[in-house]
């Protein structure tokens, strides 16, 4: 929550909850922090991390000394990053529907000749809005996570098959083998045979590294 803001707190009538939080004075928070805390969203959803940093500050030992209290306040310190990052990685977020919906196609239908258009009216807005939701909630563009998806596929099936590259390259989306070798050697550094082999044979190719 951020400076001037108010609480509202609603309870479970028939489960067993819990209340806890951690507040750090402005004063305590560098200026480039505060300023980056700024731009994030009011809330965001509990994440398994900082639940995790909460529990360490409810262990500190009682009555609070000075050892325990720079430690509180580097904790504190620690749960406004942890919710900066989280934030600005979409963690938490709430995403629009219609980016969930192109999201889904692109995930499931990668292989297919999708275009920023065709995923836009399966989503029910404009190409320059999806494209927009796509840049603010995810840092991304739409063509961008699809060749990734392709490619990811293309991984999976030369760890898993004995396909050869070009049937692996049409399977997934590619028009043709050099395309997808390129855009392999982009995310993995490693040529089609050079990424098998090392899966395939890590021990070999630990020794041979």
């Amino acid at each position: 929550m951020k400076p001037g803001r108010q609480e509202f707190f609603q309870f479970s009538r028939t489960a067993v909850t819990h209340h806890s939080w951690c507040s750090v004075h402005p004063s305590g928070v560098a200026s480039d922090l505060a300023a980056r805390l700024m731009e994030t969203p009011p809330s965001l959803r509990l994440s398994s991390r900082m639940t995790s940093l909460i529990e360490l500050g409810l262990a500190a030992p009682m009555p609070v000394s000075r050892v325990n209290r720079e430690w509180l306040i580097a904790l504190g310190e620690a749960c406004l990053r942890a919710y900066l990052m989280e934030a600005e990685a979409g963690e938490g977020v709430p995403l629009p529907e219609a980016l969930l919906r192109a999201r889904s196609i692109i995930e499931t239908r990668f292989a297919e000749p999708l275009s920023l258009e065709i995923l836009a009216r399966a989503a029910s807005v404009s190409p320059n809005h999806l494209a927009r939701l796509f840049q603010r909630h995810l840092r991304i563009t739409p063509a961008r996570m699809l060749w990734k998806c392709r490619v990811k596929s293309g991984m999976q099936l030369l760890a898993d098959t004995g396909l050869t590259v070009a049937e692996i390259a049409y399977r997934t989306g590619f028009q043709n083998p050099f395309h997808f070798s390129r855009m392999l050697k982009q995310e993995t550094g490693r040529s089609p045979r050079e990424f098998r082999k090392e899966r395939w044979n890590p021990r070999e190719s630990g020794e041979k590294k």
